[in-house]
C-alpha cells in the first residue's frame, strides 16, 4: 500500500462550457460532403437530437440522430458511419455487446435487421422483426440509414427506450459497428460506445457529457479537480495507493474556507483507463492536518468519521445530485472536510513505463438544497469475507440486510442511485427491497460486464425505502472456466458482491453499511449460497408458454486468487474499530 498526500490539482469557476460539437463537423472532411448534404436535406428537418460515438480509433465514429414521438410512443432513428458494407447501433444493458438490442444495416441488399446478443459472438436474429427501414443512402465512404420503431415494443429481445430525461435516471448505454464487407462480420477497431439521453435536458446533443456539462454550467458555482499526481503503474497484478486531500488542502485549491457548501455533481478524469480498476472516494469531518506522506485512516475516523463519497469503476459517466440533496462540504457539524481516495491498479499484462493522474472533479455551489445525501452499503461492501471461496460452477449468493437495520432511520428515504458491484465471473445480479414479506420492488442486470460498467447503474427512477423494510442483495458467479479457485478479497481477480443506494436524507448508520459479519448487529447481513442450474434473466429469454412448466417466484424472505492486497484496501480494521466506539447501541441493536 502506498500513501501519498495532495501535491497540485487546480480549482474553478464554472463559466462558459465547452459548446457540443455541431454535427456538421462530426466527420473528417474526406467523408463529410455527403454527411452534410443528407444533414442539410433530410437530417435537420426531421432529426431533433444527435451525439457523435466516438470510436476506438482518433477521429473515428458513428452519427446518431434521432426524435421521439410521445403520441405514437415511437423513435425515429438514423445511423451514419463511414463504411461501404454495413453498420449497426445496438441498445447496450452495461456498455457491450451482451445483452445488446442491436439493429443492423447491409448496404448491397439495403436490408435492415433487428437482431441481439448475449455473448461476445455474432449477434442473433430477432424472430420479432421491430425496426422499419425509412430511407437508406451509401455515397462515397460513408453510410447512412434511417429507421423507426415502438419505444417499448414488447419483445423480449427488444429492449425499451425509456424516459431518462431527468438526471437520476441513468443514461442508455449504447454501441455501434460498421464495416466493409458486404454481410456483417467481426468489426475490428470499427466499434464505438457511449452513454446517450433519448430525452435529453438541454440543447440538441444527447451525450451524457455534452448534457451533464449544460447543467454543471447552470447549476454549479466551481469546482475541484483531486487528481492522482503523475503515479507510476507498478508491475504487480494489484496494487493500492492512497492520496489525501487535508481540508487545508481544499481551501488552497479556492474552496471557500467560510460557507457550507454542497457537492452536485461527479465527474471521473480517467487518464490510464486499461489500468485503473476501481477508484473510491471517502470523505471524513475531520479538519486537522495530516502527517506528512501519510492517509492515516485511524486518526480520521477517530477524529471526523469516515464514509463513502463517490466511486468510479470501468464505464463510468458523470452524475449529477437530485435538485432535492447534495453532499456537504466545509463548514458544518455533518459536512466533509477531507478526501480520502483509494486507488486500485491492475496491471496483469506488466505494461511498463505506464503513469496515471486520474481523480474526479466534483462541482459544487453554495445554495445548499433541503437534504444532505449518504450511501447505503449492501451486500459485502468492506470485503469482510476476504479469502473465503465463492464456489465451483454457477452460483447464487444472497446477502439478506435484515429490517433491524432501517428500523435505525428516523425517517423514509429517497432512492434516487442504485449501483451494482462484482468482478469478472460476475454473471447477474439484483436487489430486492423486501416490506412485510412481499418484495415490493427489484432491480437487476441480466448481462453483468465488469470491463463495460464495472459499477452498473440501474436505469430507473427514484423509490423509498421505509422503517423496517428488508434489502436482499444477490450475486450470480460462474467459475466453470475458472482455472484456480475464486475467492472474495481485494484483488483484481478475487471477488466482490456490492450494491450501493445512493438516497436522502441521510441517516444515522455506521459506515453507512449493512454487510457479512458487519460489528454492528442490527445491520450484520446473513449470507446463503446455492448452486444453480441457470441464472434468472428477462432479456434474450424466450418466455416460457403459459401454463407449461413453473413460472412462480419463490416468497421472499427476511432472514434469508487470494490477493495479498492489504484489507485497508477500502478501511483499515483499526479504523473500523474506532468507528465502532463512536456508536453507542441499545439491546436491540438500535443507534442512540
Amino acid at each position: 500500500m502506498k500513501h501519498l498526500l495532495f501535491l497540485a490539482s487546480c480549482v474553478c469557476l464554472i463559466g462558459a462550457t465547452a459548446a457540443a460539437v455541431p454535427p456538421a463537423e462530426y466527420f473528417s472532411a474526406d467523408i463529410n460532403a455527403p454527411y452534410v448534404s443528407w444533414l442539410t436535406s433530410r437530417g435537420e428537418a426531421n432529426f431533433e437530437h444527435s451525439a457523435f460515438l466516438s470510436g476506438t480509433t482518433e477521429g473515428d465514429g458513428v452519427a446518431v440522430h434521432w426524435t421521439i414521438d410521445d403520441s405514437t410512443r415511437t423513435i425515429r432513428l438514423a445511423v451514419a458511419a463511414p463504411a461501404t458494407g454495413w453498420v449497426g447501433f445496438g441498445l447496450a444493458e452495461a456498455g457491450g455487446m451482451k445483452g445488446a438490442d442491436i439493429v443492423l444495416f447491409e448496404a448491397a441488399t439495403n436490408t435492415l435487421t433487428d437482431a441481439y446478443a448475449i455473448e461476445y459472438v455474432a449477434p442473433k436474429t430477432d424472430d420479432s422483426q421491430d425496426w422499419l427501414l425509412l430511407h437508406s443512402q451509401t455515397d462515397g465512404n460513408i453510410i447512412i440509414f434511417e429507421a423507426e420503431r415502438l419505444l417499448d415494443t414488447g419483445d423480449a429481445m427488444d429492449r425499451p427506450i425509456g424516459f431518462d430525461g431527468e438526471f437520476v435516471i441513468p443514461p442508455h448505454r449504447v454501441i455501434a459497428a460498421w464495416g466493409d464487407t458486404p454481410t456483417v462480420s467481426y468489426h475490428g477497431d470499427n466499434r464505438a460506445r457511449s452513454a446517450l439521453r433519448f430525452y435529453p435536458a438541454h440543447g440538441n446533443s444527447g451525450r451524457e457529457e455534452d448534457v451533464f456539462a449544460e447543467e454543471m454550467a447552470q447549476e454549479a458555482e466551481g469546482y475541484i479537480d483531486l487528481l492522482m499526481p503523475d503515479h507510476p503503474v507498478s508491475l504487480d497484478g494489484t496494487e493500492y495507493v492512497d492520496l489525501c486531500f487535508s481540508y487545508q488542502d481544499l481551501i488552497n485549491l479556492g474552496m471557500p474556507a467560510d460557507v457550507p457548501l454542497h457537492i452536485i455533481g461527479f465527474e471521473p478524469v480517467i487518464d490510464s483507463a486499461r489500468h485503473l480498476h476501481h477508484l473510491v472516494m471517502f470523505g471524513s469531518g475531520y479538519d486537522g492536518d495530516l502527517p506528512e506522506g501519510s492517509c492515516d485512516q485511524t486518526a480520521v475516523a477517530f477524529q471526523g468519521g469516515l464514509s463513502l463519497a463517490w466511486g468510479y469503476a470501468p464505464g463510468g459517466v458523470p452524475w449529477e445530485m437530485p435538485d432535492e440533496a447534495g453532499v456537504p462540504l466545509g463548514p458544518g457539524e455533518d459536512s466533509y472536510k477531507m478526501f480520502y481516495l483509494n486507488y486500485h491498479y491492475d496491471n496483469r499484462w506488466q505494461d511498463t513505463g505506464i503513469s496515471d493522474s486520474s481523480g474526479v472533479r466534483i462541482y459544487y455551489t453554495t445554495q445548499k438544497r433541503k437534504h444532505d445525501a449518504g450511501i447505503l452499503q449492501l451486500g459485502d461492501p468492506i470485503v469482510q469475507l476476504a479469502g473465503e471461496p465463492i464456489g465451483q460452477g454457477l452460483i447464487r449468493h444472497d446477502f439478506n440486510c435484515p429490517s433491524t437495520c432501517s428500523l435505525n432511520f428516523k425517517e423514509e428515504v429517497t432512492v434516487y442511485k442504485e449501483v451494482l458491484h462484482m468482478h469478472e465471473v460476475g454473471v447477474t445480479m439484483f436487489n430486492e427491497v423486501i416490506r412485510d414479506g412481499e418484495v415490493m420492488r427489484r432491480a437487476s442486470v441480466d448481462y453483468f460486464d465488469f470491463d463495460q460498467a464495472g459499477l452498473h447503474e440501474v436505469q430507473q427512477g427514484t423509490f423509498t425505502i421505509k422503517p423496517g423494510d428488508s434489502i436482499r442483495t444477490s450475486c450470480s458467479f460462474n467459475t466453470t472456466s475458472s482455472k484456480e479457485a475464486i475467492e472474495y478479497g481485494y484483488g483484481s481477480q478475487d471477488e466482490m458482491c456490492v450494491s450501493y443506494m445512493h438516497y436522502y436524507p441521510k441517516q444515522k448508520l455506521p459506515l453507512g453499511v449493512c454487510g457479512a459479519n458487519w460489528f454492528f448487529p442490527a445491520c450484520a447481513a446473513t449470507l446463503t449460497t446455492e448452486p444453480i442450474s441457470e441464472v434468472e434473466r428477462v432479456f434474450g429469454v424466450i418466455p416460457p408458454v403459459p401454463g407449461v412448466g413453473d413460472t412462480g417466484e419463490a416468497g421472499a424472505s427476511d432472514d434469508g486468487t487470494s490477493s495479498s492486497a492489504p484489507r485497508s484496501a477500502q478501511v483499515g480494521a483499526l479504523a473500523l474499530a474506532v468507528v465502532a466506539l463512536s456508536f453507542s447501541f441499545t439491546a436491540d441493536g438500535t443507534i442512540v
